[in-house]
């Protein structure tokens, strides 16, 4: 107990550890322990007390100074009248090792489940949407006929008394006018669902864009009456596109701007706070592709909104379809362009369109 110099050690001992007997008679336990105290017997540890015995976990250092993992039992007892330690020590290396690779199979399963369930709540997911999207191309199908035939009649209705009654009464003609509107809405509304669910296929030419960029933005302007700033880089090349889809493209976004502009100036006209809105359209040339940047000031989205924007069906419109910016997507997708999407809430919102200056087909 004085030294903690071996007395005798049985044969197991010798082939754990690498030494002989003859060996063992020349070191002391600190030899094969690891510090700063492997076992109870220096001056820094209690050592067991009476005949109770002490069980703990600690390392041995063989003698090639490789380590093993032990348990040890270990009693005070009286050997030819001196107090010594009996100690039976048991290797437990492969056993921690195992323990140690359980462990990590335990935690990379735990990962492996919750990647599985992930992927699974995707498909699920995408079950869903296509469920949604074959109802709604089934839907579709139906309603575009039955109503593109009632909308042609109250058109034609409208154009009728209009040129019948000759009136210069101003409220009239705005309730004509009105009608009109609505009706433009209307097919507006069919002609997303029929572009989204069976939308023919782009058809590519190579030719300006400026000439139709400017037409859809004086459209914009006049129907909805909000001034739209347009700044096209000069000498575009021609670009490869598809121009009535791409037109239909400018004109979601470019709808979607007014809303958002306008639902800001609401806001601000009911905290009495001063806001003038702010429309743009952008082209450019940027590294070899074709830029087209549609930004506003309006009250912008949260992060929920931006994540879901383009998923079809999704809407924040009391009166939206969802269709539009996932049309919008499907388009710049056919034409192996990509779109992006930077907003901030009471901010605004700035959408992205790049073209390959090549069409890839």
């Amino acid at each position: 107990m004085q030294t903690g110099r071996f007395i005798d050690v049985n044969q197991a001992a010798c082939r754990h550890l690498g030494y002989d007997k003859a060996e063992f008679a020349s070191i002391s336990i600190a030899d094969i322990g690891e510090p700063p105290c492997a076992y109870p017997v220096t001056h820094s540890c209690h050592p067991p007390t009476g005949s109770k015995p002490m069980f703990f976990e600690t390392s041995h250092v063989r003698k090639d100074g490789s380590r093993a993992v032990v348990e040890v039992s270990s009693q005070v007892m009286v050997h030819k009248g001196k107090k010594t330690l009996l100690s039976i020590a048991r290797d437990v290396t492969r056993r921690k090792k195992a323990e140690q690779e359980l462990a990590r199979y335990h935690e990379n399963l735990e990962q492996m489940v919750a990647e599985r369930t992930r992927e699974l709540e995707a498909a699920q997911d995408e079950l869903v949407k296509r469920e949604k999207l074959a109802v709604l191309g089934q839907l579709t199908a139906t309603v575009s006929h039955e109503l593109r035939n009632p909308l042609g009649v109250i058109r034609s209705s409208n154009f009728y008394l209009q040129k019948r009654m000759k009136t210069e009464d101003e409220k009239a003609r705005k309730h004509f006018q009105r009608i009109e509107d609505q009706i433009t809405l209307c097919e507006a509304i069919v002609a997303d669902l029929l572009e989204y669910t069976r939308g023919r296929q782009a058809s590519i030419v190579k030719q300006e864009i400026s000439p139709w960029l400017e037409q859809v933005v004086e459209q914009v302007e006049e129907q909805e009456g909000i001034p739209i700033d347009l700044e096209l880089a000069g000498a575009l090349p021609p670009v490869p596109h598809d121009p009535e889809k791409m037109r239909r493209v400018l004109i979601n976004l470019l709808v979607n701007a007014v809303q958002a502009v306008k639902s800001r100036s609401e806001a601000a006209d009911n905290e009495a706070s001063t806001y003038e809105p702010r429309i743009g359209v952008k082209s450019l040339m940027r590294d070899g592709q074709l830029a087209i940047e549609v930004s506003d000031n309006g009250i912008g989205m949260d992060e929920e909104t931006q994540r879901r924007a383009f998923e079809p069906l999704f809407t924040t419109r009391a009166r939206g379809t969802g269709i539009g910016l996932a049309n919008v997507k499907k388009i710049i997708e056919e034409h192996g362009g990509l779109i992006t999407m930077e907003s901030r809430p009471g901010q605004g919102t700035k959408f992205s369109l790049l073209l390959p200056y090549t069409s890839g087909h």
